[in-house]
């Protein structure tokens, strides 16, 4: 097979997945963390998801999640759960965190109302805090880490397929 018919079509293919991607800037942030103070222990997980296509790095912005999948304590919260409309926020272009509050109507669940909120200027001042149906009020630990798009992963195997045509030539 001619080496240049492979790497153009290689390098079409990485391109046409790059133009789609930049049409929808989706953003997914899968986060952890550990009650650390208050009445309760455990830990707790989950993702959200936005699309950043409208952030301009300029000040203060808020941007509607699209998804959210919080696990808590054996339970499970979504986007239906939220008191109000969850959102992800950026200062100055740089994500900084989201603000998502659940009160639970379960009587079972030990936990009367809980939130994630997002730091002032930087993501390390995001927080995780709760209010127990009984006891004392906590918070908790929260770190955050962006899942690599799709035409990232993508264009590394595009490159690498580039690499191994390139190293096997003779």
């Amino acid at each position: 097979m001619n080496k240049v018919a492979v790497i153009t079509g290689l390098a079409l293919a990485y391109f046409a997945v790059n133009v789609n991607s930049l049409q929808a800037a989706n953003i997914t942030y899968n986060f952890q963390g550990a009650i650390t103070s208050g009445s309760l222990t455990g830990t707790y997980s989950g993702s959200a998801s936005f699309d950043d296509g409208t952030i301009t790095g300029v000040d203060f912005e808020s941007i509607p999640l699209t998804n959210i999948s919080f696990n808590l304590l054996d339970h499970s919260f979504n986007l239906a759960s939220a008191d109000a409309p969850p959102v992800a926020n950026y200062f100055d272009g740089t994500f900084i965190g989201i603000d998502y509050s659940v009160t639970s109507t379960n009587a079972f669940f030990p936990i009367a109302n809980f939130a994630l909120t997002s730091g002032l200027f930087n993501l390390s001042e995001a927080a995780f805090t709760y209010t127990p149906r009984l006891g004392i009020a906590g918070q908790g630990s929260l770190t955050f880490s962006k899942v690599p798009e799709p035409s990232i992963v993508i264009g590394l195997i595009t490159l690498g397929g580039i690499g191994l045509v390139f190293r096997k030539s003779p």
